[in-house]
């Protein structure tokens, strides 16, 4: 209030003096120019905050989560007022038929029919191509789009079976525990019977025969339970060129073995946008093109090394893996299922 005053007293002095609109301005310019400068200053402040805050949120995870953290308590303040659990696990607003079932089926293609036509996509295909430094923009209009599948050299960063255990019973005791004791589904491994498959015992009696390279271990488990899924994403890296669009996968497998080697391919029966991560070792994949284009198109072979991912539709093609035996790491593979019609 002094400052107004201060200037309404200078202006005022200035029209006794009987100066011209023109001079006025020439002798307050100084002002104005100041005035220009801080409210720049001002605006440059803001846009660094904004930018900054967009950086943490694209690149920092645990900033990602601190925020959805804060979003979920604000949520829960806002329930008394007004009730949005029914929109909860609504995937839109306009009310349409979902699937419920744990393997969802592809809009483009179903499970078990594909259109002849689309053979033409995979009949001339004689190598797999090898991409970094990625967009899935990129990814999408190259490859997904016409039915190829690609692997990518820098997906992400190496992880020692050590570390790997330590996140998955140490990273969150809440979520371990939602991952460990939820009931995961195609489990497969030489450790216990099937019957009696329990991931936390499992995964432990593997971390415990890390020591012993002789012994001749795999785990193979599907992760369907959405309390699990959650969980499984905080050690379960998400590759750089995973879309903020989409979103986040609805299914994960975790395959691992240590010295073992199977005598077969094993089929795995994934539905979506597939993304393979070897976190770990090695593992050698297969694609046969779905009926009836597996009688034109070619099988395709990857021998996937650790820091890879591998991308494929699963419109077109079917997958399964061999575990290669390796006395010196551990091999530690991660499969993403993800609906990209939702």
């Amino acid at each position: 209030m002094e400052l107004e005053k201060d200037f309404e007293q200078f202006f005022a002095t200035l029209r006794k003096e009987n100066l011209s609109p023109l001079e006025i301005e020439n002798i307050c310019q100084p002002l104005y120019l100041y005035r220009r400068k801080e409210s720049l200053k001002k605006l440059c402040k803001v846009v660094l905050i904004l930018g900054v805050f967009y950086a943490l949120i694209k690149w920092c995870d645990s900033f990602n989560w601190f925020l959805s953290a804060l979003g979920r308590l604000a949520l829960i303040q806002v329930l008394p007022i007004f009730n949005w659990s029914t929109l909860y696990n609504a995937k839109c607003l306009i009310e349409r038929p979902l699937n419920t079932d744990n393997v969802r089926q592809s809009s483009s293609v179903s499970t078990n029919t594909l259109e002849y036509g689309n053979c033409l996509l995979c009949e001339n295909i004689d190598y797999v191509p090898t991409v970094s430094n990625i967009t899935f923009s990129q990814l999408e209009n190259a490859y997904l789009e016409v039915g190829t599948a690609v692997v990518i050299t820098d997906s992400h960063h190496p992880i020692t079976a050590d570390d790997f255990f330590y996140a998955i019973f140490h990273k969150s005791s809440t979520s371990s525990s939602a991952f460990l004791q939820s009931s995961h589904c195609d489990v497969s491994s030489n450790l216990i019977i099937k019957k009696f498959f329990n991931a936390e015992l499992v995964l432990r009696k593997a971390w415990n025969l890390m020591d012993r390279p002789e012994e001749k271990w795999f785990i193979q488990l599907r992760t369907c339970q959405s309390s699990a899924v959650r969980a499984s994403r905080l050690f379960i890296p998400k590759p750089y060129y995973y879309p903020i669009h989409l979103e986040p996968y609805y299914s994960s497998w975790l395959i691992m073995s240590q010295n073992f080697s199977h005598r077969q391919y094993q089929d795995v029966v994934v539905q979506g946008l597939i993304i393979v991560q070897q976190l770990s070792g090695t593992n050698s994949l297969k694609l046969i093109a779905k009926k009836p284009c597996d009688e034109n198109c070619p099988t395709i072979k990857v021998h996937l090394n650790e820091g890879e991912g591998f991308v494929f539709s699963s419109d077109l093609w079917d997958l399964s893996y061999k575990h290669v035996k390796s006395y010196q790491h551990i091999s530690i593979t991660t499969i993403m299922e993800i609906d990209r019609n939702v």
